[in-house]
């Protein structure tokens, strides 16, 4: 979504914090892009069971962690970095198998409008959901439950 629609990312961040090109490329989407390679490279270890000690009374049992998602997280977004502040946690939530709420600055009302278009043309709708809004929306988020958890586990 961020190679394909920078551009247009670009031209929203310019409305909103008037960001140079190279601004923009250096904290916005350099940051994104950074994220994503981080977790792609580190996925497969994270989603991996580990092996951990075995407490004395089930002996000769064998223990593991098992990586789960843990449910919906709301990221609300800031109004100085409107796309690396709600994309970075977000690739953390996909990462980690979960569903996530967004609520982006509505100080940076582009960047908002935007980000509010995007997700569902590139994230399933029933997992992700895109919430604009000032302080009530926000208070209204937290409480906000209609996501569902991804059917797949993480093992």
């Amino acid at each position: 979504m961020v190679v394909e629609q920078q551009d247009t990312i670009l031209v929203a961040m310019q409305q909103d914090m008037g960001s140079c090109d190279m601004e923009f490329w250096a904290a916005e989407l350099g940051g994104v892009l950074s994220e994503v390679d981080h977790s792609l490279k580190h996925l497969k270890k994270w989603m991996k069971p580990r092996k951990v000690s075995t407490p004395i009374v089930a002996q000769p049992a064998k223990s593991y962690l098992l990586p789960e998602p843990l449910g919906s997280i709301l990221i609300i977004g800031a109004w100085n970095y409107p796309l690396l502040l709600v994309l970075s946690p977000l690739v953390a939530a996909i990462s980690a198998g979960n569903c996530a709420i967004i609520k982006p600055s509505e100080l940076s009302a582009n960047m908002s409008k935007l980000v509010a278009q995007l997700i569902p043309e590139y994230l399933d709708n029933d997992t992700f959901a895109v919430v604009e809004g000032a302080v009530a929306e926000t208070t209204e988020s937290v409480s906000y439950n209609h996501l569902t958890l991804p059917t797949t586990r993480i093992v």
